[in-house]
């Protein structure tokens, strides 16, 4: 610590042969040391600034020279290096400060400031300064808003502002000291007076009466100063201690004691020496801190500062200065000692520049390029990142718009989003596309976020940049390789699709064939003995009545026949058989009828020699359909009989594929009637007039009546209409219970039922919408309402051809 910048060492004597410097050669000098210097005159005005300093205020030479800080900085701050700077033209002290510096665009710096004074051979006095530049709030600022990850930033913030807690703490108690030691001054003057008084006294007689009351006012002046002095050390937040010209112990606070440890028996001796001995023991190294007491008691006259450190890890700031004029050795009334433990404020600076260093590592070495631009659009801040994403160096890009990094068709666009973020508050985030040095065109994310001042002006914008070309490319990559997939899947979904409804037309078109064979084979065989019987029945009716006829005769010629003939009539009861085998006959005749109707209807139904399309006629299909499912329509013992209306209107023959057509009437016909098994809904419509209702009894026997019963007549409904445009509607309704909305959506869909497993196949609604859409090239639709039954409504063309 004894290095000379601590030590006021007069400087030796010049040699004859010693070089006298010219006024350039020195301005050279102070330009080549990089921390901003400055000197001022007794006025406080600037005489000599180097280059450095002038670039961390922002202005000129020219304009610095022979102005002071009031025409530059602003008054609180002004009113503070003047005070400063005149206490130390007044007490000649080296002072060491941190201070808080504006400069020229308003960025606060918090920068450390070592003063001292000095005279010119004439005796004019001059103030020397040296500034160092420790972390401004502007760059505090612009780091907190370079990433969000950078967790340290709010315990950097903070420790800049225990710094200067602690250094305005150190500012105060050193007032306070230096006023400590004037008054200690002016206490030994008085007291040397009172002794040269008393002097007097005893020689001059003649003035006894004056120079008592002299004494008198001197020693109450004395006692007041002393009693001021106790108190300013006692207030003192500095460790004091004030050691006259003879190194013995003169005065000293109770913080003094209470730092060091001293015991009081040591204290009390009033000897230096001892109370060195003391302090020794506690330092690391106790040779380095006597050589420098031994110094400065061989050097009265000199000031000195300097930390030393102790063996428990704690640091203490000293301070030393005469007491007394420093006119002459002979003027020296002692020495006074100051300390305080700086050792929190040396761990938090030391905290502070190791963060600042890992701050600055981590602004070089995040693969993020940092950004920083004025309100003018013009880069402040370029890292290394940013250098390698767009290709220009540092050296390049300050002081240039960033808008040499904007493609020229985006850069309106570019400018109404920077000027939108610098009115606006906090940040934003956008994906923009840049050009870099070699004209490449890149995809870039911006992470953009405000750099306020303390007084909530903006100032400029932090931006972290990241390049995401090869990740935009592999995305735009990925989006059409989806799209092609998606497309392939539709394309395969589509065939499958088809796939399926093909194989279930061949399917249902096998069961259908298979069925219309067996259809057709069982009306053959059935229609051949059913000829059979109705082609004898005419003949033996005939030979029937010929014998009734015959009959009739002998009984008229032959009245009375013999008893075996009578026996024999009585027996056969001759009068009831001939009223009762006519009646047979004409019953056998009916039967064999409604034979040849079903015959009739199952080979209409199975269609087999009209598998091509061709015209029919519609009614015959739906009503061999009806005969089909007869049997269905009949009572049980869920419900009573299903009445059938059929509502036909006069079609013209249809053009279609009858057989494929009768198999979409079957599918929704059989639907219906499931549905009627359920219950009926609340649906009342036919041809009926007296309202007939039916109930179901505890014996199942089925009663009608016109009260309030639980059961309606269940009903199917069946119209016919021709519309103007070559088209014919088939409407088939229920009064069933409805079907909710959610189902009438998939009710077409393949394989969707809603009959317990084993019941359905979901199969016969989509069969049938392919019959009509796909090979009828008609519409299929269902209309219901929950509660009120449904209707499905067939639209077909008439004519095939015309409808392709």
């Amino acid at each position: 610590m004894n290095h000379p910048r601590f030590l006021d060492i007069p400087s030796p004597k010049q040699s004859p042969y010693q070089q006298k410097f010219s006024s350039l050669f020195l301005c050279q000098m102070i330009n080549s040391i990089s921390d901003p210097i400055f000197v001022k005159d007794r006025q406080h005005r600037w005489v000599l600034v180097n280059d450095s300093y002038c670039n961390f205020v922002g202005h000129s030479r020219e304009e610095l020279i022979g102005k002071s800080d009031y025409d530059f900085f602003p008054q609180p701050e002004a009113d503070i290096f003047w005070e400063k700077d005149e206490l130390i033209f007044t007490t000649n002290i080296l002072d060491e400060n941190l201070d808080i510096l504006t400069d020229a665009q308003g960025i606060a710096h918090a920068v450390c400031t070592k003063k001292s004074c000095f005279e010119d051979e004439v005796g004019n006095k001059f103030l020397l300064g040296g500034i160092r530049d420790l972390i401004s709030h502007e760059q505090a600022d612009k780091l907190l808003s370079v990433s969000s990850k950078v967790s340290k930033i709010t315990e950097i913030t903070e420790i800049i502002q225990i710094n200067g807690a602690l250094r305005k703490g150190l500012e105060e108690v050193r007032q306070e000291n230096k006023e400590l030691a004037i008054a200690y001054q002016t206490a030994k003057s008085e007291r040397q007076r009172y002794q040269d008084l008393a002097d007097n006294y005893l020689v001059k007689d003649s003035q006894q009466q004056t120079v008592l009351l002299e004494c008198e006012q001197t020693e109450q002046n004395l006692h007041r100063t002393n009693a001021v002095l106790q108190a300013q050390q006692e207030a003192s937040i500095d460790a004091i201690l004030i050691v006259d010209e003879n190194r013995q112990i003169a005065s000293y606070n109770q913080k003094f004691c209470q730092l060091w440890q001293i015991p009081p028996q040591t204290i009390q001796t009033n000897d230096d020496r001892q109370l060195l001995g003391w302090v020794l023991d506690q330092l690391v190294d106790p040779e380095e801190f006597l050589s420098k007491v031994e110094y400065l008691y061989q050097h009265p006259q000199q000031t000195s500062r300097d930390e030393i450190f102790l063996k428990s890890g704690k640091i203490f700031d000293r301070y030393s200065a005469p007491v007394g004029s420093k006119q002459g050795v002979e003027d020296c009334y002692g020495r006074i000692w100051y300390f305080r433990d700086v050792t929190e404020y040396r761990q938090a600076e030391a905290q502070l520049k190791a963060s600042q260093r890992r701050l600055a590592l981590l602004v070089e070495q995040t693969p993020l390029a940092i950004i920083e631009w004025n309100t003018n659009f013009e880069i402040q801040t370029w890292n290394r990142a940013a250098e390698k994403i767009f290709g220009y160096s540092t050296k390049e890009m300050l002081g240039n718009s960033f808008e040499i990094i904007i493609p020229e068709n985006v850069r309106k666009h570019i400018d109404r989003i920077a000027t939108t973020l610098l009115t606006q508050q906090g940040g934003n985030f956008s994906t923009n596309e840049n050009v870099t040095k070699d004209g490449k065109t890149i995809v870039c994310e911006w992470y953009n976020n405000l750099l306020v001042d303390p007084n909530g002006q903006v100032i400029g914008v932090a931006s972290m940049v990241l390049d995401i070309t090869e990740r935009q490319r592999a995305k735009e990559a990925l989006l059409k390789s989806q799209e092609q997939l998606r497309r392939q899947t539709q394309e395969l979904q589509q065939a499958l699709d088809k796939l399926q409804r093909t194989q279930i037309q061949l399917v249902q078109s096998e069961k259908m064939s298979s069925l219309g064979q067996l259809v057709a084979g069982v009306a053959h065989e059935i229609n051949n003995p059913v000829n059979f019987v109705y082609g004898n029945l005419s003949p033996a009716n005939q030979y029937m009545e010929d014998l009734l006829l015959l009959l009739q005769l002998y009984q008229k010629h032959y009245p009375k026949p013999v008893r075996e003939i009578q026996d024999f009539v009585e027996f056969i009861e001759l009068d009831f058989l001939k009223l009762d085998l006519p009646q047979i006959f004409n019953s056998m005749k009916v039967g064999a009828d409604r034979i040849r109707d079903i015959v009739l209807s199952l080979r209409t139904f199975s269609r087999l020699d009209e598998a091509e399309m061709k015209a029919v006629d519609i009614h015959e299909g739906i009503d061999s359909t009806l005969m089909i499912l007869q049997n269905r329509f009949k009572a049980n013992d869920q419900r009573p009989k299903i009445e059938v209306i059929k509502e036909y209107d006069k079609l013209p023959l249809v053009e279609c594929y009858a057989g494929q057509l009768n198999q979409v009437f079957l599918n929704i016909l059989t639907n219906a009637i499931d549905v009627l098994e359920q219950g009926v809904g609340s649906a009342e419509w036919g041809n009926e007039e007296d309202g007939e209702i039916w109930e179901v009894r505890g014996d199942n026997e089925k009663t009608s009546h016109t009260s309030n019963a639980p059961y309606l007549i269940p009903k199917i409904r069946i119209r016919t209409q021709l519309s103007e445009r070559n088209q014919i509607t088939i409407r088939i309704a229920d009064n069933g219970l409805g079907i909710r909305e959610d189902v009438q959506k998939q009710i077409f869909d393949p394989f969707f039922t809603t009959k317990p497993i084993g019941k359905g196949t979901g199969m016969g609604l989509a069969i049938s919408y392919q019959i009509i859409t796909e090979r009828h090239s008609g519409s299929l639709e269902c209309i219901s309402q929950l509660g009120k039954g449904a209707e499905f409504v067939i639209k077909i063309p008439l004519n095939q051809h015309i409808s392709k």
